[in-house]
């Protein structure tokens, strides 16, 4: 599995400008499978809307969604969840601009802190805003 962080940051920090431009919102999920090896890729690429970029970070996914906001990536993240029906425990954490944060640096760590807090937590758990 290659790491595709530096990817990421430069297509977040991309989509952040124009978000900030154009006034529209942007999210980030990031999503581990708990006790498997399977390949997150392979496993929520069927789900994704063409418009989202799929990066596979530290192994975990990380799905960045332009123009959609928390309640959006809520929405996709139960498409995800159902398409794995329960077979496959998934923790979900979500960021979005403008209210998470505005740089890059801030809505990863943000994103890594959520998804730290979603795996201690029960069975598909999704972690955003507070």
């Amino acid at each position: 599995m290659q790491d595709e962080t530096l990817e990421l940051e430069c297509l977040l920090d991309y989509e952040l400008r124009c978000s900030e431009r154009y006034r529209r919102p942007l999210s980030l999920v990031t999503v581990v499978p708990m006790n498997t090896r399977i390949n997150p890729r392979s496993l929520l690429f069927p789900a994704l809307r063409g418009s989202d970029q799929l990066f596979e970070v530290h192994g975990h996914a990380a799905i960045l969604m332009s123009e959609t906001n928390c309640q959006g990536a809520l929405a996709a993240i139960g498409r995800y969840s159902k398409m794995c029906e329960g077979e496959i425990d998934l923790r979900f954490a979500v960021v979005s601009y403008p209210e998470d944060g505005s740089t890059v640096h801030e809505l990863l760590a943000i994103a890594q802190q959520r998804l730290d807090k979603a795996m201690t937590l029960e069975r598909g758990a999704v972690v955003a805003a507070d």
